[in-house]
């Protein structure tokens, strides 16, 4: 019987360390052991030979569903596997469902579920007509992080959020625990503090 459901074999990488003939070995869906040498029983193996190892990387800035019909979760995850992530973080403002309440991040959840070939994590935002108010059942829903423009490329799919909301808005997600990020436009951060 298989010790692991899964073991690598080869040149791993690690932070502070290479391991040459080493192995990864898989349990339960997670790395339960790393080593030298003579890899543990598993289910199934992969040898790699003196083929390097490496961690997956995060894309922390997608947009997989920010303009519809152009490419989904499906195609985005797909690309992000050939490029070596194993996680996305897909931005809240997908075109027709803002990502700003409990429902619209659970609809995304369900369809990441459904479609993606690498792990996926949420960003949510904001209507700035709901203000602040939305931030906390978001984060009970499961999003990651929130995410805020400064710049209105669209009133409805990509508000600008004014400095004295953002200012609110950064009170409220630091409630949660979560991170807050700003889309990369400029902003008077002078204004909101």
């Amino acid at each position: 019987m298989a010790d692991f459901e899964l073991v690598l074999t080869g040149r791993i990488v690690l932070a502070d360390r290479e391991i040459p003939d080493g192995f990864i070995a898989v349990a339960d869906g997670k790395i339960a052991m790393i080593g030298q040498g003579k890899p543990p029983a598993a289910a199934e193996r992969h040898d790699f030979g003196d083929g390097l190892i490496l961690p997956g990387a995060v894309d922390a800035q997608v947009h997989s569903l920010s303009q519809r019909g152009t490419e989904g979760f499906a195609a985005s995850t797909r690309a992000a596997a050939a490029g070596g992530v194993t996680t996305i973080v897909d931005m809240p403002y997908d075109e027709g469902d803002l990502i700003c309440s409990a429902e619209a991040v659970a609809r995304k959840a369900a369809l990441a579920d459904r479609e993606a070939r690498v792990s996926v994590a949420l960003y949510g935002t904001i209507r700035p007509a709901d203000g602040a108010a939305r931030i906390a059942e978001q984060a009970a829903a499961g999003v990651c992080g929130f995410k805020f423009s400064t710049f209105g490329t669209d009133p409805e799919r990509f508000p600008r959020i004014p400095p004295a909301l953002l200012r609110a808005c950064f009170d409220a997600v630091a409630r949660t625990g979560l991170a807050a990020g700003v889309h990369n436009e400029d902003c008077l951060f002078e204004e909101v503090l």
